[in-house]
């Protein structure tokens, strides 16, 4: 594995920095990885394990931290930020001579991910966000939060696992969750998508990928039993479903050095 660093731009002409890690195969198929709300490029484990096993199998992989997350830049989370950095990160495994590229998201990175679809292969998404969030401000901060927010325009989450303890989020975000429409996400998506979901997935309720697969051209979703949003316990089932997926899809051509 091989640590990369690579910039992100802003509308203001402002340049971040975004770090990640890069399973370089001999081949030219590659995956992107992004992680969720809050999250790095490791997942505590998840996404690293899923990146070994999916370069296991002649893919080039990168999976990187978002603006404001890990080890990347410091920026405050919004998810349109997010869907420019995902292009960006795309471009970096194109700049690495990958040519033909697939996506997998994890919640909040799901919804990236599906906004990155244009001439992507395929797409594997676990627990994905595509529908709208009711009440989200309401329900999901704490009541210090929701103060920080009416004061600041933003609000901070701690984490006490990975290499950043603090997050801060944009006001933004709440506007973009709430009225996401899931129709228009999802109409201009064309590559063939798998969804992974668990039935006791309390974050992300399964309710919306099942919706989420009927409005999809091509789509198939797989539900695990008892799997919540942590995706630690059923690591050897979700790399399974997603290699099978990706070596169906978009077969690594090896060969091809990068």
């Amino acid at each position: 594995m091989e640590k990369v660093k690579f910039e992100t731009s802003r509308e203001d002409g402002e340049n971040l920095e975004l770090t990640g890690n890069y399973w370089k195969a001999d081949s030219d198929a590659g995956v992107v990885l992004s992680h969720g709300y809050t999250g790095d490029k490791s997942e505590w484990g998840y996404l690293d394990f899923i990146a070994r096993e999916l370069n296991g199998s002649g893919y080039n992989v990168l999976a990187f931290d978002f603006a404001g997350s890990g080890e990347s830049d410091d920026e405050p989370l919004r998810i349109d930020r997010q869907v420019h950095d995902l292009g960006v990160a795309r471009e970096y495994l194109e700049s690495r001579g990958v040519d033909n590229i697939g996506l997998y998201g994890h919640s909040q990175g799901g919804l990236v991910s599906l906004r990155n679809s244009e001439d992507v292969e395929a797409i594997f998404l676990t627990s994905p966000v595509t529908d709208s969030l009711a009440d989200y401000a309401d329900d999901r901060l704490t009541e210090k939060q929701q103060r920080e927010l009416e004061e600041n325009g933003y609000w901070t989450k701690t984490r006490e696992k990975g290499v950043r303890d603090k997050y801060v989020i944009d006001e933004e975000i709440i506007r973009q969750k709430e009225n996401l429409d899931q129709e228009k996400l999802l109409s201009g998506t064309r590559c063939t998508v798998r969804i992974i979901h668990g039935t006791e997935d309390s974050v992300v309720p399964v309710e919306a990928s099942r919706k989420a697969v009927q409005k999809l051209e091509n789509a198939d979703l797989k539900e695990v039993e008892g799997l919540t949003h942590s995706y630690d316990t059923k690591l050897d089932k979700i790399a399974e479903y997603a290699v099978e997926f990706f070596e169906k899809e978009m077969p690594p051509e090896t060969g091809k050095q990068n």
